[in-house]
């Protein structure tokens, strides 16, 4: 390895949350994971695993990735009670993006990667296949989490 993409490389390593990636890689029930495939929260990844939640990991999952030097923005990761999430392909969540699973509800990633703003919300089930690539600022929703009603009421 040339003393150039080392130095490229630690320079990555510097923007990666050590603490929480020991804590959901090494130490959280709620995190199964496949041998060289990791849960990488960069500074400012928000993430939350409630109770029965399970993160299942095939690939990489990086959270908060790619954001401006210097920045303070966030990327939110949130499981919900019973919730699972499901990684096969290598996904690259950007800053001020959200994935959130409702409670029992499942969701599943192929690789894909997720630009600035995106929101991804299941309440049900909700698969994203490989090669995707959500645009900024998209909503995505597997169901209209209120009520309808007629015009009538």
């Amino acid at each position: 390895m040339s003393a150039k993409s080392r130095i490229s490389r630690m320079k990555r390593l510097t923007k990666i949350n050590v603490f929480q990636f020991i804590k959901y890689n090494f130490f959280c029930r709620n995190v199964k994971r496949d041998r060289g495939c990791y849960l990488i929260p960069y500074r400012g990844a928000v993430i939350e695993l409630q109770k029965g939640s399970l993160l299942e990991l095939h690939a990489n999952l990086a959270v908060n990735a790619e954001k401006m030097r210097g920045s303070k923005a966030e990327a939110y990761l949130l499981l919900r009670e019973g919730a699972r999430l499901t990684v096969d392909g290598d996904v690259r969540l950007t800053y001020h993006s959200v994935i959130e699973v409702h409670k029992h509800a499942r969701m599943s990633l192929g690789r894909c990667y997720i630009n600035i703003g995106a929101v991804l919300i299941a309440g049900y089930e909700m698969r994203i296949g490989d090669g995707v690539l959500i645009s900024r600022n998209v909503y995505i929703y597997d169901s209209v989490h209120h009520r309808l009603y007629a015009s009538n009421g």
